[in-house]
């Protein structure tokens, strides 16, 4: 008998290390180890069976029923469905008056474990409401089906069964399956959690090794690192070895380092939980990387001392976007010298801490305006990055540079005399004269002021350098204007030979028609100029356009309707020269408002335009034209009357025919 008892403790005991080893392999595929489970089982089952105590020929009395039902609730259904099968056969085969007794206790118990599993088990071992007792309640039920069961021999076998085994059965039996399900419990609860812990661990260990951003863990007394991921050693592009060797410091940008020097203390002592700011590390191909660093204590478990978490994240492409930001904010596009707003930004940076001597100045290019305006806006932008070049090239290190407007820039020059600042000033004066725009000789005028006492200031230095540069323009100004007119007509008529000899003739015709107006001689001087300059505007189109021998194309034609535009720009420069400006803007426009730029009619015209307009038409039919023939003066003249009241003014078209005929008529006179 106590053999027996051995056997069936041994074999439950079995059961229960099984469990221990299923419940650790749940990463498995289940359906697999549940039929090599369900094996398993079947065999401790035909054991047990095996080693049963025979207390009646008709009866075997084992732990059959509670291992099968522990079977049910904490292996699942294929290993009970094994055991139940071969353990009902096995009892079908034994035979026996006890027989369907042996198959109601065994396909009770299973159904009483697949019962409370489907329906107790998830709250009971999951949610932390598990009742110690709730096993004895299972023994109670289960070994009250076992009694149920005497119900299926002959009367007379069962009660001596029932006196004899009763009171073991509904008394130790439930204990034995209180004390065994309670082992179980221990088991998948113990189990539970260090599937827990390992699942947990293993999610740490993937964040860190998988993080988008650097990871490293560090002893706060040794400074040693400790652990550190991938991202990490890619950041710094150094590998786990060379980082052991290093310090943080030994891969700090030396600018960096005083700032990081003092978070760390404040951190070290307390006064700051954790701490966050930018800064670059020396990668291991000594080049610096930009990061953003965010360092905080990582307690540790018993008490021990908290370790560092530092978190690295890569910054170089926005910082790359904040230096082209500032670069673009603090740079000039044209010339890549400062700007204006730099400029303002670093007067106030170095305040009124200059130091004698120390040196202002203030250049301008001349002409700019005429070069935009009679030329382009491009060859304008030319001649600003040429000087920019110039100065550049001219001025050292220590000295600062910048454009402050359109065509002016400044100079500061540190330690340094006027009489320093005035050679280098000629060097560069004389390196941009040296070549002109087109027609137009490159000059510069400078404003010059240097540190007097030590209570001048930056901006009262500013002023007075404007106030020379101004009167230096004041001087230059008037006569550069002036020689740029002559040199344009006289560079236009250069380039195109038929030009000046056309402008010469209706300068003659001009005076010819106010002469017959009666006007003065200072009106007719002025109609003279005006003929002679009404197309300098032409000194701003393209040479082969004004030289094409066939007809013009609408683009081209386009093209030359610009030329009033032109020259009035670079007439009205001139404050002498504005009245004629006007009279050249309007030449070409027409009394029944046809013509251009304006679409002006009829008293909306200058009389001086409408006079220009009659003579450069006569010249233009009868000059020399290269792609059509030329009329006779007999021709042209009637071409005007014909357009008198239309293109022309009337009265004086008629005038000019008449002053024309009678010239003509003694031409032919004197022959």
């Amino acid at each position: 008998m106590f053999n027996v008892i051995f056997y069936n403790i041994s074999l439950l005991l079995s059961l229960s290390v099984l469990y221990f080893l299923y419940s650790q392999k749940t990463e498995q595929k289940i359906t697999y180890i549940e039929l090599v489970l369900g094996l398993i089982i079947s065999s401790f089952g035909l054991i047990l069976m095996k080693c049963s105590y025979d207390t009646f020929p008709v009866l075997a009395l084992d732990s059959r029923s509670l291992f099968l039902a522990f079977t049910a609730i904490f292996f699942g259904w294929v290993p009970t469905l094994f055991a139940l099968v071969s353990m009902s056969i096995y009892a079908f085969l034994q035979g026996g008056t006890g027989k369907a007794a042996v198959l109601f206790m065994l396909f009770s118990a299973s159904a009483i474990g697949m019962l409370w599993r489907k329906f107790k088990a998830k709250s009971y071992c999951t949610k932390g409401t598990e009742n110690r007792l709730e096993f004895l309640y299972i023994g109670i039920v289960l070994h009250s089906f076992m009694i149920a069961s005497l119900l299926f021999i002959p009367k007379d076998l069962a009660s001596p069964i029932f006196r004899t085994n009763a009171l073991s059965v509904l008394v130790l039996y439930p204990l034995a399956t209180a004390v065994l399900g309670n082992l179980f419990l221990t088991i998948y609860k113990r189990n539970s959690m260090q599937a827990r812990l390992e699942s947990s661990e293993y999610r740490f260990k993937t964040i860190f090794n998988q993080a988008p951003v650097g990871i490293t863990v560090t002893d706060p007394e040794t400074g040693k690192r400790l652990a550190m991921n991938s991202e990490y050693l890619r950041i710094l592009g150094r590998t786990e070895e060379d980082l052991l060797k290093n310090d943080w410091m030994s891969i700090t940008h030396p600018e960096d380092y005083p700032l990081d020097l003092a978070k760390i203390k404040d951190f070290k002592a307390g006064k700051i939980a954790s701490y966050s700011h930018d800064k670059r590390f020396l990668r291991g191909d000594g080049t610096y990387v930009w990061t953003t660093v965010l360092i905080s204590s990582l307690r540790q478990e018993n008490g021990k001392q908290p370790m560092t978490l530092c978190m690295v994240t890569d910054i170089s492409e926005r910082k790359a976007v904040e230096e082209r930001v500032s670069h673009a904010n603090s740079t000039d596009s044209l010339t890549g010298l400062y700007n204006r707003t730099h400029f303002s930004t670093y007067v106030n940076q170095i305040g009124n801490a200059i130091k004698a001597p120390f040196t202002i100045a203030i250049g301008d290019i001349n002409g700019l305006y005429l070069v935009n305006n009679t030329i382009s806006h491009d060859a304008g932008d030319c001649l600003i990055k040429e000087l920019a070049k110039i100065l550049s090239n001219n001025l050292r290190i220590c000295d600062y540079c910048a454009r402050i407007g359109g065509d002016e820039f400044i100079m500061l020059f540190p330690d340094t005399t006027s009489d320093k600042v005035l050679e280098i000033e000629d060097a560069i004066q004389k390196q941009f004269s040296c070549s002109s725009v087109n027609y137009l000789k490159r000059t510069i005028s400078f404003g010059l002021e240097t540190l007097q006492d030590s209570t001048d200031t930056l901006q009262q230095m500013l002023k007075r350098a404007e106030v020379q540069l101004n009167r230096a323009k004041l001087f230059q100004t008037l006569s550069i204007r002036n020689n740029v007119i002559y040199t344009i007509i006289n560079t236009l008529h250069e380039k195109n030979k038929r030009e000046e000899f056309h402008s010469r003739r209706v300068s003659e015709h001009c005076e010819l028609i106010g002469k017959a107006l009666g006007l003065g001689e200072s009106a007719i001087n002025e109609l003279k100029t005006l003929g002679l300059l009404h197309d300098i505007g032409k000194i701003g189109i393209e040479e082969n356009i004004l030289n094409k021998p066939e007809k013009l194309t609408d683009k081209e034609w386009q093209e030359i309707k610009r030329h009033p535009e032109i020259g009035f720009r670079i007439l009205s420069s001139v404050p002498e020269m504005n009245d004629l400006a006007g009279f050249v803007l309007a030449h070409h426009e027409r009394l029944d408002g046809k013509g251009y730029p304006r679409g002006l009619k009829d008293s909306e015209i200058p009389l001086q335009s409408k006079i220009v307009a009659i003579a450069d038409s006569y010249d233009a039919m009868t000059g020399e034209r290269t792609y059509k023939q030329s009329m006779t003066s007999k021709e042209a003249l009637l071409e005007i009357e014909k357009h008198a009241g239309t293109q022309f003014d009337r009265a004086l078209a008629l005038l000019f025919i008449e002053q024309m005929s009678i010239n003509n008529q003694e031409s032919k006179l004197c022959c």
